[in-house]
């Protein structure tokens, strides 16, 4: 009686598994087809609501922040800052992160030697640049074409027209 008993039972365990695997694969065909939908979207405000109503817990604000439309800053705004500067400066929009930009190029506006031997580099665009270790070498001048190209681990290399580099943080 009692094989029979763990027969009937594992049967049962069995049975609800499967249930509940057909349920949660069509859960994810439903899912995957409403991520493709939202892929599709061109506009990036749309984008970003159309995923927003994917979750349950943004779906109750969802029409607020779409009105909103927050600031977008391009590829050249966003190279070298940190996730949580574009976040201040964007107040916290999505379609913000980092994109796969690997350098810009710029005229050096102004050169400052800050109190600890580091050079602080003002750019065309108005980013403000800082080297990481200080230098005794003083070979970018202001005027001078460069280049910042994202290097390893997030560190950034500040390079001139005649190749020498500094390894250098955005500030601003």
């Amino acid at each position: 009686m009692g094989t029979l008993k763990n027969h009937r039972r594992g049967r049962t365990l069995f049975l609800v598994g499967l249930l509940a695997s057909v349920s949660l694969s069509a859960r994810a065909a439903d899912t995957l087809s409403s991520l493709k939908r939202c892929r599709a979207i061109a506009d990036d405000v749309q984008r970003l609501t159309c995923y927003d109503q994917l979750t349950p817990d943004s779906q109750a604000t969802t029409g607020s922040a779409a009105s909103a439309a927050p600031k977008v800053l391009t590829s050249t705004e966003k190279f070298g800052l940190s996730a949580a500067a574009i976040e201040t400066k964007t107040q916290a929009n999505d379609s913000n992160k980092p994109a796969g930009l690997q350098q810009i190029d710029a005229t050096v506006k102004s050169i400052v030697k800050l109190g600890n031997g580091r050079l602080q580099f003002t750019l065309s665009n108005d980013q403000i640049w800082v080297q990481v270790q200080p230098s005794s070498d003083d070979w970018i001048a202001v005027g001078q074409s460069v280049h910042i190209k994202a290097g390893a681990l997030g560190s950034y290399l500040l390079k001139n027209e005649h190749g020498l580099t500094y390894k250098v943080h955005r500030v601003d």
